[in-house]
């Protein structure tokens, strides 16, 4: 049974965004797992609300909509709100070449930003990383609040 929505919401896409949510499937029944991710999607889509979810690439949106096509969950977000940060990085001035060369859990080492130790290929430690960036580039004015939100 689903307690927490949101708690669920975040282990749901820690799975996908590790790569990990298929590998559950041999251990939970699919059923189960389709029941919690359209839980999960409920609760990100309410929590979302109408902004873009940002990752950094698109493995996130493709992770997602692969893993929940096999544990049978009916996505209530569509793929057009999800977006890759790198295109916000570009706009503040991050050059392609970095943006091709930096992975997301380096990222806010990249802009010198100080912050507890994060884990290397950690879903919520990588999610840090990209968030400690974004919110210095707002506070630094190098990214503006229209081109987060995806207005214009």
């Amino acid at each position: 049974s689903i307690t927490n929505p949101m708690a669920d919401a975040v282990e749901v896409f820690a799975a996908v965004a590790a790569g990990d949510l298929t590998q559950r499937l041999s251990t939970e029944s699919k059923d189960g797992l389709g029941e919690m991710g359209n839980h999960a999607n409920a609760a990100l889509a309410r929590f979302a609300d109408e902004a873009t979810l940002w990752s950094w690439g698109k493995d996130e949106l493709n992770l997602m909509a692969i893993s929940g096509y096999i544990a049978g969950v009916t996505p209530v977000i569509p793929a057009h709100r999800f977006g890759n940060a790198c295109k916000l990085l570009m706009e503040a001035g991050m050059p392609y070449e970095d943006i091709k060369m930096t992975r997301s859990n380096k990222l806010s080492g990249y802009y010198g930003i100080q912050h507890p130790p994060l884990r290397p290929h950690n879903a919520l430690d990588d999610a840090l990383s990209i968030a400690y960036v974004l919110q210095h580039l707002l506070r630094t004015g190098k990214l503006t609040k229209e081109a987060l939100l995806n207005i214009g």
